[in-house]
């Protein structure tokens, strides 16, 4: 069984990025506990930390109430270290909000710590705004969940959409390395996702890099990202069938905050066919901007 195999390389390997290989091969697989990240969290390297937080959001809400101990002795290093923290202690619940307490008032003036708790809290924003003890803080969260959650209607998809969508939830597992479980990108890794014109806009030009990959910078939102790492193309992956990829791609453009129409395996399809003389070649920005147009 590779469980107990990819245990032991995450608890003993000097290799942090085979500890974080390790670590994701658990959470794909499904076996990926909270005991499991204790060690990780309490490592020196800072990207097998980040990884060891994002990890955490995909565990069962009972399951990552184990972590209370180890968030409680996590001391972040660096402002990305204190965002996946938040995340995580921000959906712990009310008996937990010490935690989150103690990184708000370490690192209050990091807007994206912020961010990563008002998401980590999600519906209990509004009261946890009423009795946190950093002032400078609670105002954010009562304001900026006002605005997040304002006029917000759910996806509305046919039974098929809702079986992509719901089918691609579970797909997004192979995404949050790099993209985070919120959507919200992670520096050095990924961008973000919920807001992203890339996803929302064009079905077919968001195929694109999801079947051929993209490198180099790319602007989201106006905020340019430079990406170290080439993203990916998915449709070189056997495992992501026309199938798969729709729905990864309808979860994407309908979680968080975006909404847009659902994509099908036959639009997959079409997107294969276009592209296929590209042969997996990445995309850069300015030639997805000229086959596509910024739309």
């Amino acid at each position: 069984e590779a469980a107990p195999a990819l245990r032991a390389l995450l608890t003993r390997s000097d290799r942090p990025e085979v500890q974080v290989q390790a670590l994701w091969a658990l959470t794909n697989l499904g076996e990926l506990h909270a005991a499991d990240l204790a060690a990780p969290m309490a490592e020196s390297s800072t990207g097998l930390r980040i990884s060891a937080c994002e990890a955490a959001l995909t565990l069962d809400p009972t399951e990552r109430a184990g972590l209370a101990t180890a968030l409680h002795a996590f001391t972040p290093i660096n402002a990305t270290e204190a965002a996946g923290a938040a995340r995580v202690a921000g959906g712990l619940g009310e008996a937990h909000w010490k935690i989150l307490d103690g990184l708000l008032a370490h690192w209050a003036d990091k807007p994206q710590v912020k961010e990563a708790a008002l998401v980590g809290l999600g519906k209990d924003a509004a009261s946890y705004a009423n009795r946190c003890p950093v002032p400078a803080v609670a105002p954010f969260f009562a304001k900026l969940n006002e605005s997040k959650s304002r006029g917000l209607a759910p996806p509305v998809f046919d039974e098929a959409g809702k079986k992509a969508f719901d089918a691609g939830k579970t797909h997004f597992a192979s995404c949050i390395g790099c993209h985070g479980a919120d959507g919200a990108g992670l520096a050095n890794l990924g961008p973000p996702l919920d807001g992203s014109e890339w996803v929302v806009g064009d079905k077919q030009r968001m195929l694109a890099i999801m079947l051929c990959g993209l490198s180099g910078p790319i602007t989201v939102a106006d905020e340019k990202f430079n990406l170290p790492l080439e993203m990916p193309a998915l449709g070189q992956n056997p495992d992501f069938d026309d199938k798969t990829i729709a729905a990864l791609a309808t979860y994407v453009r309908n979680a968080w905050g975006n909404r847009a129409p659902a994509v099908t395996p036959a639009d997959v399809a079409k997107a294969r066919a276009i592209l296929k003389s590209r042969k997996g070649a990445s995309f850069t920005e300015a030639e997805l901007l000229k086959l596509f147009g910024k739309k």
